[in-house]
């Protein structure tokens, strides 16, 4: 033990230089540098691995009035002395703390040093020297602040540039930084923004494919679906719902959707299936406690009594729209078909169209679709709405025009914008622009229209054909917006199959299969669906529409008789052609086309007048004076004075024995001797010319006036109603309605009285299984259905159809003056009371209109 003892107390004194470190201190306190460095050159000979000597090394190295003051080579040195500390025993440690050399004096001389290297590099930031910093010095307690200032100093440079590539190269050079979050939301304000100013569609698709968590993504997905459906194609909104990212925009297109195609597979969860319900329902107003509230056909209540009025619209009818305007003591409100309010504080309602409404509100009007939107956000004067498709706005009497999201496709800038036959037509400054609604779709997908203001006025030709006018000059253009014939100094004139210019120089040809003019001008021309006759200088040319083959043979003269027929001059020779090239020579005859039915035409050699058809074949002939088209398949021809009935067919129908001949409803009338007959083409049956007044088929028989009164006769002229009546027309299959005397009546074919006389009656609906009229007898309403019998007895003040074309519902007003009510009756096109309500008149005035 006593060896052991004596070997450290030995070790000891070997390892720590006896006074060394007490004489380096002393030289450094009366700044004998010189004597220092050489103590301290003689303490790392003897103790390489004493962290008192290094200690008091970075001591001297770190005082600045030592002529080789060297801050960095201290932190260096200082950081050994740590470190060999660390590792040093615990008796040493203790000797080294007699020379006030402990762990607590190295860290406040590390903590000196390093401060100090921090500030130096703050006063003269760069990057360059935070990182050499930072490289020199890895564990400095500055490493966050000297980070965070070195990425400053880039972000800064960065936003100098502001460029998306400065950016991108900084996001990845700091991956960690706090700073490439701001840089990542700046570059992506920098995308948005180049893809909003080019707003090229296809380039937003791009967009969200490849940053779907871009911050703009919403903003992105609003356009898409604004420019995407511009169309207004249920299928464009399919997509855009199965596409899209935002739940917001995803409602949006759902909601336009189930007002454009309500049967779409894509709306179909149980609150659209009940939203669909509840919009499909017809609404009545009633009143209740002078509360105007709203039933719906089977007479629950669907909006409690609660309004005080609604618009005059409303009144004497079946509310489809899905929106109703209502006031009660606080204003007027929008409300639903549920009940709930969409909006209030509003002063007008006009409805545009099944999907979109215009709202007064502080005095001005603004556009709302009626899924609860503003489709617009600034107020506007009026709109019009295209087959529930787009909007035409007028703002400061300027026209635009918007979809159903408010996507501007034309500014509100132009006097005029309406469609004609398959275009487009926008007015400004007394210029017209033409566009096609697939070219509009076009460009408003990739940009914004560029139209071009070049016509002074526009004729429609067809449905996809227009004459373009500019000055003196004209041109033709298709629904493609292809000019089919260019503008030129001439008049236009279209044709089927082609067109023909005139000019100061005379008429030339377009070509339209070519699409150019042909260079040759002629004098005259004629033209019509089947032949082109053109005059040259020396003759005539004649070229058919249906043979594409050239003409071989000119003429002296050619005129044209119709589409299948011409007539040719040469060399005193006339000669009509056929369009299946027979060929006719006429001397005297005589020709007459028929422009209402060009397939025939009649000729006459003199001794008689015959009937040819498009082939040149004759049909019929004989003695007549003259033929004419009585209808499309029948002629009426004169013979003598008198008239007779042939078929297209070449079939005799009637004998040329009648003064007068006319058709209406498949009856041909018949006149002779100032008696009036018919013949009857359907049934083939004559009736003779033995009455007063035109006969008119009622049901199986026949109308007939005799004298002054009518009855009915059947096909063999018996009579099944006496000729005793004013009127008759058919009630149903055995039973007609009589005037006589002023009073109707409905009898059989007994001439029973089936009903008691009323004094007039008028149709309220038609359906294919009966008519319900409304009648007066004895000044009050009864309603009765022509197949179903009576529905209401005449004991009513007014019976109304406040229902639809389609389905009818009838409200019967029964006024009980002296008690001063109204009982309301509500019924089917069956004659099922659906409900009944009595009313106050004051409140009887709250629902029922003007009329």
């Amino acid at each position: 033990m006593l060896f052991v003892k004596s070997f450290c107390i030995l070790f000891l004194s070997c390892l720590i230089p006896s006074g060394t470190l007490h004489r380096i201190q002393k030289a450094l306190d009366k700044n004998d540098f010189e004597k220092a460095e050489a103590l301290i050159i003689k303490g790392y000979q003897k103790e390489p691995d004493n962290p008192g000597v290094s200690y008091l090394h970075a001591k001297l190295l770190f005082m600045q009035s030592y002529n080789g003051y060297d801050p960095d080579s201290a932190q260096i040195v200082i950081s050994k002395a740590k470190m060999l500390w660390e590792i040093t025993s615990l008796e040493v440690q203790e000797a080294l703390a007699e020379e006030d050399i402990t762990i607590e004096a190295i860290d406040s001389l590390t903590a000196s040093v390093r401060s100090y290297l921090f500030k130096r590099t703050l006063q003269d930031l760069s990057v360059e020297r935070i990182n050499d910093h930072l490289e020199r010095y890895p564990n400095s307690p500055n490493k966050d602040v000297l980070i965070f200032k070195r990425d400053s100093i880039d972000f800064e440079a960065t936003m100098a540039y502001n460029t998306k590539e400065a950016y991108i190269e900084f996001i990845a050079s700091h991956p960690f930084s706090g700073f490439a979050v701001k840089a990542d939301s700046i570059l992506d304000f920098i995308r948005y923004s180049d893809l909003a100013e080019n707003g090229v569609l296809n380039d937003y698709y791009v967009f969200r494919s490849e940053y779907p968590l871009s911050r703009h993504i919403s903003k992105v997905e609003a356009y898409i679906l604004k420019v995407s459906t511009v169309s207004h194609d249920p299928l464009d909104f399919e997509t855009f719902i199965k596409n899209a990212k935002t739940e917001k925009w995803k409602k949006r297109a759902g909601d336009l959707l189930f007002f454009i195609d309500p049967d779409s597979d894509l709306l179909l969860s149980d609150s659209l299936k009940e939203a669909k319900r509840i919009q499909k329902e017809k609404l009545i107003p009633t009143v209740d406690q002078n509360g105007i509230g709203f039933l719906n056909e089977s007479g629950t209540v669907r909006i409690e009594n609660r309004f005080s009025r609604i618009q005059e619209e409303v009144k004497c009818k079946v509310i489809s729209d899905s929106w109703i305007f209502a006031k009660d003591n606080s204003g007027g409100k929008i409300i639903l078909k549920d009940g709930s309010t969409l909006f209030d504080q509003i002063q007008d309602y006009r409805d545009l169209s099944k999907s979109v409404g215009m709202l007064r509100k502080n005095g001005y009007w603004y556009l709302f679709h009626k899924s609860g939107f503003q489709i617009i956000e600034s107020s506007i004067e009026s709109a019009e709405v295209f087959d529930n498709h787009w909007i035409k706005v007028r703002k400061g009497n300027k026209w635009g025009l918007y979809t159903l999201l408010g996507f501007p496709i034309a500014e509100v800038k132009y006097e005029d914008i309406y469609s004609l036959g398959d275009f487009w037509v926008f007015e400004r400054n007394s210029q017209i622009a033409v566009y096609t609604e697939e070219k509009i779709l076009k460009e408003r997908r990739e940009r914004r229209l560029s139209l071009a203001f070049e016509f002074d006025d526009i004729e429609l030709i067809r449905h996809d054909l227009l004459i373009g006018f500019r000055g003196d000059k004209e041109c033709l253009l298709n629904n493609e917006l292809k000019f089919l014939i260019p503008w030129g100094d001439y008049e236009i004139f279209p044709d089927p199959s082609g067109w023909f210019l005139k000019s100061d120089r005379g008429y030339f040809l377009y070509d339209n299969t070519d699409e150019r003019v042909i260079k040759r001008d002629y004098p005259y021309l004629e033209s019509n669906e089947g032949w082109l006759a053109l005059q040259t200088e020396k003759d005539w040319i004649l070229i058919s529409r249906r043979d594409a083959s050239s003409p071989t043979e000119t003429y002296d003269s050619i005129k044209l008789i119709n589409p299948y027929a011409a007539l040719l001059f040469q060399d005193n020779n006339k000669n009509l052609l056929f369009s299946g090239g027979k060929l006719m020579e006429l001397k005297t005859h005589s020709i007459k086309s028929f422009p209402e039915n060009p397939e025939y035409l009649s000729i006459s050699n003199g001794q008689a007048l015959g009937l040819y058809n498009k082939e040149g074949v004759l049909v019929f002939d004989g003695d007549y004076d003259e033929i004419n088209f009585l209808t499309d398949t029948l002629l009426r021809v004169e013979k003598r004075g008198k008239l007779g009935l042939i078929s297209t067919s070449g079939e005799f129908i009637l004998d040329p024995i009648f003064d007068g001949l006319d058709e209406k409803d498949g009856l041909v009338t018949t006149l002779n001797q100032r008696k009036i007959g018919c013949y009857d083409l359907f049934n083939r049956v004559l009736i003779r010319s033995d009455y007063n007044a035109r006969i008119t088929r009622v049901g199986p028989f026949y109308s007939v006036k005799k004298g002054n009164r009518f009855g009915l006769v059947d096909s063999k002229e018996d009579e099944v109603i006496s000729s005793s009546y004013d009127e008759i027309t058919q009630w149903n299959d055995t039973s007609y309605v009589v005037k006589k005397e002023e009073l109707y009546q409905i009898i059989n074919t007994n001439e029973e009285a089936l009903t008691e006389p009323f004094s007039s009656y008028e149709l309220l609906f038609e359906n294919s299984e009966h008519k319900i009229f409304r009648y007066v007898q004895e000044g009050k309403f009864g309603m009765r259905s022509n197949n179903k019998g009576e529905f209401l007895h005449p004991e009513f003040t007014d019976i109304l159809n406040i229902g639809t074309r389609d389905k009818a519902i009838f409200l019967a007003d029964q006024h009980l003056n002296q008690a001063k009510y109204h009982v309301v009756s509500y019924l089917n096109e069956s004659g099922e009371l659906l409900f009944s309500n009595a009313y106050r008149e004051e409140e009887f005035e709250k629902i029922i209109c003007d009329d």
